[in-house]
């Protein structure tokens, strides 16, 4: 961030920011209530436009980025939210295969075996992909966010997965392999924890 300035009408929240946060550092925002740590991190993540000054993330200029560039960036992060950040009217699987649903054309039961192994990765009960996430406890919602939805690089697809893929027509099976490798999934031969 350079001279990120941010104002709400008259009051000023962010007058001229330098930040740097570098690669595999870990950073923390502290401040008191309404001193503009959400709205920085909005800023961060494209939900939100600073007044003046430039915001540059994973090497990105978010001054000018268009609709498809804002997309590309936002599939190389993942975003954890205060107390979860889970959709409470979706099951714990809805809320894992959501990113496949919005971005790839995967099939829906496709994308329900992708979630189901992404949520035996955390090691939790198959049953609990069926649950809401107000029937959780507090490690079983940190579980589900490492392992389950939180990240983008270095996840890997089972052979599971891709015994399924290998079943479908071979166009299919081309378009299911792109749209998984489109959010930075890798894919190898393997199999998913029993």
């Amino acid at each position: 961030m350079n001279q990120v300035w941010t104002r709400f009408g008259a009051q000023v929240v962010h007058s001229g920011i330098d930040l740097e946060v570098r690669r595999a550092e870990i950073f923390a925002v502290i401040g008191g209530s309404g001193s503009g740590k959400s709205t920085l991190l909005r800023e961060m993540i494209l939900l939100q436009r600073p007044d003046s000054g430039s915001i540059r993330v994973l090497g990105v200029d978010l001054k000018d980025i268009d609709d498809d560039g804002a997309l590309a960036l936002r599939r190389r992060w993942g975003v954890m939210f205060q107390h979860g950040g889970l959709f409470g009217s979706l099951t714990v699987r809805e809320n894992v295969g959501l990113p496949l649903r919005e971005h790839t054309g995967l099939a829906d039961g496709l994308i329900d075996e992708i979630a189901a192994w992404k949520l035996a990765m955390t090691g939790l009960a198959p049953k609990v992909g069926g649950q809401y996430p107000s029937e959780l406890s507090g490690g079983m919602l940190i579980g589900v966010l490492r392992r389950g939805r939180a990240g983008r690089g270095g996840r890997e697809v089972s052979g599971q997965i891709l015994s399924r893929i290998a079943g479908m027509p071979q166009e299919e099976a081309q378009h299911g392999i792109r749209g998984v490798r489109s959010l930075g999934v890798g894919i190898r031969a393997g199999r998913a924890p029993a």
